[in-house]
């Protein structure tokens, strides 16, 4: 009950009232880490393939999921290692440990065969309706994910330096005593110190899905995203197995305590990075942080209400004297900790109920006539290329329409280019009279927008005479002599008291 309790106070739930796909792979996700758990701690039939299957699931809600066949293999190495080495000695020979080693591993067999079965409704996908010539292939399976998988040049030093912030993230976002826990925990797991197998087994699965998830993210991060960013969204999901560890170790761990000063070191430390961190949030998707946006509560005084910046710093100073002050037992360490997403999921509620409803109140008001322009059947193409990057994301998260551009350089991954000829006449791929553009207001058009906007305007598509963008303007964009950029935003003022 404790660690559900926990898991509740994450501020990343508060995906829960959003259509995204983190909030239903959180449970699945937690489910496959649950069951694969099962599976190898007392491996029957039954529940390597509910494993097996659950690990496909989670790849059919979000591409991430692909990463637990190799929490499975990983997982399973290390523990059956470690296990055959505490028996080792007497009458076991080393010819006995290896084929009891190798029995061990291959009798996953079939946590594998129900992965495959879950994945079989995509392979069916690829071979009926998309017409793959190999539907099997890890291309046909993972569809574009894969070129994302592939594509890309990556710095060593770049990498290592995305990982340890997102190493720096995780930490925070489990509330730092989480953490610190696993981090001791998993070298002892594997290095031979008397425990029972379910302790173990839990240190070893946690800190694997959590090493393989950051690694993979971070890469992806650099790759991918037009800028370097930290997305707590993508690394929640592992965040409850290790909160699980966490409460089901403390109690063993009562009396066992960090240094007063070094208590107070951490405390201080985590609250200043935090609210560094904050500062270099982007004001339109504070949900990829929700954490660390609640610290915007510290460093936004002149758009939070006061009250709400004071309620903050309260429970944050409760969970901070539990931290320091309370005794070594694990009422008081589940307190600091409870306190602490408390406190987290008040300034996250707190940022995006002002700081975002003020900078978004524009954007918002463009989808929702956007929405009320576009007819049944229509679709909005969204031109990316000099477009507000917020403006986007408020736009077709109300309006799932499709993002476009001129030029490749700099777009993100999701974005597809959009057909011009030399004349600029524009050519969307379905009938132009279903056809709505969205574009920054700096691009040239032949026709005057059916509705402006602060930094937009729309465009239908269809009748006469074609819609064609001002060829030198689009050409001199794409050859990069004379790029079209965002327009500033417009001032907004701060909330009266």
């Amino acid at each position: 009950m404790a660690a559900a309790a926990l898991v509740a106070l994450l501020p990343g739930l508060g995906y829960s009232a959003m259509v995204m796909t983190e909030s239903l792979f959180l449970p699945v996700f937690t489910l496959a880490i649950w069951l694969i758990f099962r599976a190898i701690l007392q491996p029957t039939a039954r529940r390597r393939l509910l494993a097996g299957l659950a690990c496909g699931l989670a790849f059919h809600v979000k591409p991430h999921g692909l990463i637990l066949p190799g929490v499975v293999a990983a997982t399973v190495v290390l523990f059956e290692a470690d296990r055959l080495r505490r028996r080792a000695g007497g009458v076991y020979t080393r010819r006995r440990r290896w084929t009891d080693f190798g029995r061990a591993i291959g009798r996953h067999w079939l946590t594998a065969l129900g992965w495959l079965l879950a994945l079989s409704p995509r392979v069916f996908l690829a071979w009926r309706f998309e017409q793959h010539p190999h539907p099997w292939s890890p291309r046909a399976v993972v569809g574009h994910y894969m070129e994302l998988a592939e594509g890309g040049s990556l710095e060593a030093g770049a990498f290592m330096l995305s990982l340890l912030a997102y190493f720096a993230g995780w930490a925070l976002a489990s509330g730092i005593l989480p953490a610190w826990g696993l981090a001791r925990s998993i070298p002892a797991a594997l290095g031979g110190r008397p425990d029972s197998p379910g302790p173990r087994l839990m240190a070893i699965l946690s800190g694997t899905v959590t090493i393989l998830m950051l690694g993979l993210i971070a890469r992806h991060t650099l790759l991918h995203d037009d800028q370097w960013r930290l997305h707590e969204r993508y690394f929640f999901v592992v965040l409850p197995p290790v909160l699980i560890y966490f409460i089901a170790r403390e109690p063993f761990r009562a009396g066992r305590r960090l240094g007063f000063w070094l208590r107070v070191d951490v405390a201080a430390v985590a609250v200043v990075l935090a609210c560094l961190a904050a500062m270099r949030l982007d004001m339109f998707l504070p949900t990829d942080t929700p954490s660390l946006s609640g610290m915007l509560l510290f460093t936004q005084t002149d758009w939070i209400p006061r009250w709400m910046s004071a309620l903050m710093a309260v429970v944050l100073a409760f969970s901070a004297i539990c931290f320091i002050w309370g005794p070594a037992k694990p009422a008081w360490r589940w307190t600091a900790l409870a306190s602490l997403f408390l406190a987290f999921n008040i300034g996250f509620y707190g940022t995006q109920r002002r700081l975002v409803g003020v900078f978004a109140q524009a954007d918002r008001e463009a989808a929702e006539a956007i929405d009320q322009r576009l007819g049944p059947g229509e679709e909005l193409f969204v031109l990316l290329d000099g477009m507000p990057r917020g403006h986007v994301w408020h736009v077709t998260f109300r309006n799932p329409g499709r993002a476009v551009y001129f030029s490749q350089a700099g777009q993100p991954w999701w974005g597809s280019p959009l057909e011009t000829t030399d004349e600029g006449r524009l050519a969307p791929p379905i009938d132009a009279d279903r056809a709505w553009l969205l574009c920054a207001r700096p691009w040239r058009l032949n026709r005057p927008p059916n509705t402006r906007f602060e930094v937009s305007d729309l465009y239908y598509m269809g009748g006469s005479p074609p819609l064609r963008v001002d060829a030198e303007q689009w050409r001199r964009h794409v050859a990069g002599e004379a790029r079209v950029v965002s327009p500033p935003s417009p001032p907004v003022e701060a909330p009266k008291r």
